[in-house]
Formats: C-alpha cells, structure tokens, sequence
C-alpha cells in the first residue's frame, strides 16, 4: 500500500483513518508486479495549487502519474462546526458529508471528466446551518484536500463506513478499560494513570514519525500492600506470597523484592512514518496494572 503525502502541511484525522482502514490492513491481490507503481493500491493527498477568494479552488495534476483509473475521488476540508460546504459544478451541486474526521464531497465522477487536464478547478460554497451566509473567506481555513484512491477495488471503498465504526469501536473499548483502571481504586494502591508525551519529546520528528504527534503510554503506579486481596489489583499467587512472606517476617529480608505494581496488559500504536509507511507498534499502551 502506497501513501503519498507529498506537498501535504500535515496529517489530519481524515488521513489517519484512511491509512488506519487502508494503510495497515491492506494486503496485496494476488497478480500485482511489486516493480510496477501504476499497478500498486495508492492513496494520493493533495494540497491546492491556488485558492480564490470567490470560492474556487485549483488543484495540479501535471506529473502526478497516470490518473485515469482513480477508484474514487474525495475532497475533504477540516470539521468546523454550523457550517456545510457544497461543491458547484457544471451540471450539478455536490454536498459534502459532515463526519468528526471533517466535510467530504464525493468527486469521483468530476475528477474522472477532468482528470486529463493538468488543473482541476472547483467551485466552493460555504454555508452556515442557521442562515445560509456566504462564508468563503474561510475556505483556506478548512485546508482542503484532493485525495485520490487508485487501484482499489470498489468493495474496499465501499467498506470505509463499516471500517470506520470498527476503528471507533476498538478505541472505545481500549478507553473504556483505561477509565475502568483509573476508577477501580481511590487509595494510593497499584493503578493505571495517563501520561501522554509527544514523539517529538522522544527524538522523533516529522521526518520520522508523521502522525500522530502525541501518543498516550500510560504507567502503573502505587503500592502493592499486604495481604494482596482486592480483584483490582490483578495480583498473581507468587506476588501474594512473597507480600504475606514479607509481612510475616516484619519486611526484615531485603534480599527478596516485595511485589511491585507493573503493566500486565498492553495495545498496539498505529504510526505513520514520513514515507506513508503503515505501521503497528506492538505493546506500546499500557491499558492494565497489577501487582506482580
């Protein structure tokens, strides 16, 4: 799977998903010639050319390599709220789908008419819910962006939706553990508490590490007391004994250490590297702690 990000300012969360839905689950059919890119599934990002002020919107598609079989054509512009965008054309107006990742119009069919010239040009309105005011001096505020799919089969394209809910639910549910761990307990014993730290913070800049720019560790922290029997606190048979050792012996042995709190439970982290490399990081959030 091929992401290119060229001439792209930064990631957003429309990019993140797709290259969550596609980047990383994407396995390549059978017959595909490694050596040739025109034949490799591609997601293609655009940054305008130019944008103006009366609402049009150009695009360069000189030099951006054979476009005439794109899967689908999306134009994407950041959420903002109390605002709808349609996309005008010759023959018809194009509204675009308020979604949490932004408004997305589907272009497919104008693309496929244009996609010989070396622009394409859009016509831009932006509305707002409650009187429908010309807004589109905000237009370069809402970045937009062509983005391309190649080489993708339809029922892929079609599955984005059903990707989506299933990449929201895992997160949910990664989430909900988490609180369920900072909830468990208000004594100062073993629990789990958020720490997030950006990948810049750790050596990692955006010629490494593309998205996302923070990333939520966690860590295990409190006291391990004895005896060791609360559910909470995820405590094996071994660390029970060596607390009820230690406790009997009035904590005199410092030879054998007592149970300590630590992760027992971890998710992986999706990262995007600087070449639209899809890849998953094993082990990377801690998401349970116990006494072990």
């Amino acid at each position: 799977m091929v992401i290119d990000v060229n001439n792209v300012p930064r990631v957003t969360d429309y990019m993140w998903n797709r290259y969550l839905e596609l980047g990383s689950n994407w396995e390549v059919p059978r017959g595909i010639d490694d050596n040739d890119p025109n034949l490799y599934p591609t997601v293609k990002y655009l940054s305008p050319e130019r944008i103006h002020g009366h609402g049009e919107i150009v695009f360069h598609l000189e030099g951006r390599g054979d476009l005439s079989n794109i899967s689908k054509a999306e134009l994407v512009f950041t959420p903002m709220a109390d605002l709808r965008v349609v996309i005008l054309t010759q023959n018809e107006a194009i509204p675009s789908v308020s979604t949490d990742e932004g408004h997305i119009a589907d272009v497919t069919d104008y693309f496929r008419r244009n996609h010989a010239n070396p622009r394409i040009h859009f016509s831009v309105r932006i509305l707002t819910n409650s009187n429908r005011h010309h807004l589109n001096n905000r237009i370069r505020r809402l970045s937009p962006l062509l983005v391309l799919f190649k080489n993708i089969p339809n029922h892929f394209i079609h599955q984005h939706d059903r990707a989506r809910r299933s990449t929201r639910t895992q997160r949910n549910r990664i989430d909900s553990e988490i609180a369920s761990a900072l909830t468990a307990d208000d004594h100062d014993f073993c629990r789990l508490k958020v720490w997030q730290v950006s990948f810049r913070q750790l050596g990692f800049n955006s010629s490494t590490i593309l998205y996302p720019p923070y990333y939520t560790p966690n860590y295990c922290t409190g006291s391990c007391p004895s005896p060791l029997v609360e559910d909470y606190l995820n405590a094996t048979n071994y660390a029970f004994m060596k607390n009820l050792y230690h406790s009997r012996t009035n904590f005199e042995d410092r030879n054998v250490s007592r149970a300590c709190c630590t992760p027992i439970e971890y998710a992986d982290q999706e990262i995007m590297t600087a070449d639209g490399t899809a890849k998953r990081v094993f082990d990377m959030i801690v998401t349970r702690c116990g006494c072990r």
